[in-house]
């Protein structure tokens, strides 16, 4: 195993070791010593990972919008609409242990902000563009923190058909 594949084993050891905690505890009760100890990494190796417990989350959640920004088609049409949404339905289930660890561990106003930036750093410059891509964000978001709260009981269909009828209201 070459250098680069240990590195990358070991912060994934990290993120594994952290999500697991969180499983067990608050995320306030969790401290470098404890995932350290999880992941059978040294402090050293965890510091060339990570600045901090924070720095663990922004990277998993910034992993997840990478994900869901590779199933984003370059502009959102009628016609392309619902199969976008089913296939990000589709990425926020396969996440959804991990999402729901972050529901529960972090303001759900970071992940929205975090999510706003990610999409208007890559959206037009026009305000209008930019308004109802934030309401078109906050709908999924709000709908996808519920549904993995419930434990994603509806299936992504009836998720997709919500989204659609609600972004079409009145």
């Amino acid at each position: 195993m070459g250098n680069e594949e240990l590195k990358q084993l070991s912060k994934a050891s990290i993120q594994e070791a952290f999500l697991l905690l969180l499983e067990e505890r608050a995320w306030e009760r969790i401290s470098i010593t404890d995932i350290i100890g999880k992941a059978g990494v040294s402090r050293m190796t965890y510091y060339r990972h990570f600045a901090s417990k924070e720095d663990i989350l922004i990277q998993l959640f910034d992993a997840f919008l990478q994900t869901v920004s590779d199933h984003t088609p370059q502009s959102l049409t009628q016609a392309n609409k619902r199969i976008f949404l089913t296939e990000l339905f589709t990425v926020i289930r396969q996440y959804k242990t991990y999402i729901r660890l972050l529901i529960l561990n972090d303001p759900y106003i970071g992940m929205i902000h975090r999510a706003n930036r990610f999409y208007l750093d890559r959206a037009s410059d026009d305000p209008a563009v930019q308004l109802k891509l934030l309401g078109f964000i906050g709908l999924i978001m709000n709908i996808g923190f519920y549904w993995v709260r419930r434990g994603c009981e509806e299936s992504v269909e009836e998720l997709v058909e919500v989204c659609i009828a609600t972004a079409n209201y009145p």
